[in-house]
């Protein structure tokens, strides 16, 4: 069974990960970044995220920001980069 499918059971708060708001965690994901051009996607892509978040569970939601933290902070990945089309 994948994280995200995983039955969400809360836990022991000494378990349970530090509260942070959605400006916190864009505000991270922002010093991951490592163009101008990803910086400046950050904001749109966490709104994105966080409007979906109250349907899905939170493990579910947590996913999706590593990915996008991942990505963010992927030197090779340039969203500004042409790429040439397959033949």
């Amino acid at each position: 069974m994948s994280f995200h499918h995983r039955k969400w059971e809360g836990g022991r708060s000494d378990e349970l990960l530090p509260q942070m708001t959605w400006g916190e965690v864009e505000a991270g994901l922002v010093e991951l970044a490592t163009t101008d051009l990803k910086r400046r996607m950050t904001p749109r892509l966490v709104s994105g995220i966080r409007k979906q978040a109250c349907s899905k569970k939170p493990s579910a939601v947590m996913a999706e920001l590593f990915c996008l933290a991942w990505l963010l902070g992927d030197e090779a990945f340039d969203p500004g980069k042409e790429t040439p089309a397959p033949e």
